[in-house]
């Protein structure tokens, strides 16, 4: 759990400043070589995926004690007649699981594990899947979205994030932050400074759109499995708990959540004007799978 969150985010972070600043520094003293340049490039784009690779294979264990330590304890539970609405909440849960199962059978993965956040581990409206190899994945889902107020949004929240293991955007992301990494290195040792900057300014903004662009397909492929107005539903729901936040907070949010996803408002958006989905939630074709109902 540290290498997940301490090590791999901010290690792969720091290789690519450091390998960067130093190219730089050497090109600026002119003792970069051609050699040594492409050779800190590969090396940098190299220990970026390793690092990547590691952190996805490391869901293989953590994912099933996740699933284990939460969803399982929340699942499994004998709930009193009294706490009737963790029982409905319970339920709600086990239609997920139905669906997720539903899913891994037709797409030939062995499983999916599932984790509950919140209370202190991860955010409460937290959403996010992994696949890590081709027969196993991991989604992990708040418990706002299995509260009267947020159930209504489940089925969209579920959908995206079966729509990135699908699609398998974990290595795409992978990929892409690596070669990222590299093109920065490349760039630092072998244009003048002002081009540099120019040149891993762009780069970056190439790789955001990429990000961008696949939280809009999967926001489409949810769209067409659960319906349209289910869709801009949750979006809406996410947009409207950013503005509650107090402004600090939301514009810091918003800023560190760009990087890797669109504005909710484009978000919006784009489900609003997109073609040829489902106009009624009825009309989905997951519609049997029931949650929020």
């Amino acid at each position: 759990m540290i290498a997940k969150w301490v090590w791999h985010p901010w290690g792969r972070l720091g290789i690519a400043i450091l390998m960067t600043s130093l190219v730089g520094v050497a090109h600026h003293r002119g003792n970069a070589t051609l050699t040594l340049v492409l050779l800190s490039a590969l090396v940098t784009g190299g220990l970026y995926a390793g690092l990547g690779f590691t952190a996805r294979g490391d869901f293989k264990f953590t994912g099933l004690w996740r699933q284990q330590m939460t969803w399982e304890a929340y699942r499994d539970q004998v709930w009193e007649p009294h706490e009737a609405e963790m029982a409905a909440e319970v339920e709600q849960m086990r239609k997920a699981e139905a669906r997720v199962a539903d899913f891994a059978a037709a797409h030939g993965l062995d499983r999916i594990t599932l984790a509950v956040t919140g209370a202190g581990l991860g955010w409460i409206d937290d959403a996010g899947s992994v696949r890590i190899s081709k027969t196993l994945g991991h989604i992990e889902l708040g418990h706002l979205w299995f509260f009267p107020e947020g159930i209504a949004n489940l089925p969209h929240i579920v959908e995206h994030e079966l729509a990135h293991i699908q699609r398998n955007d974990s290595m795409r992301h992978i990929l892409w932050t690596s070669g990222t990494a590299a093109t920065s290195v490349a760039g630092a040792g072998l244009l003048p400074f002002p081009d540099a900057a120019v040149a891993i300014t762009a780069v970056f903004a190439l790789r955001t759109a990429a990000g961008w662009w696949r939280e809009l397909a999967c926001d489409t492929i949810a769209a067409r499995r659960c319906g349209r107005p289910a869709a801009v539903r949750a979006l809406t729901h996410l947009l409207d708990n950013r503005r509650t936040l107090p402004a600090r907070l939301r514009y810091a949010s918003m800023l560190a959540g760009l990087r890797s996803h669109p504005p909710h408002l484009l978000r919006c958006w784009w489900i609003r004007h997109a073609p040829a989905l489902p106009v009624t939630d009825s009309a989905a074709p997951t519609a049997s799978w029931n949650i929020g109902r």
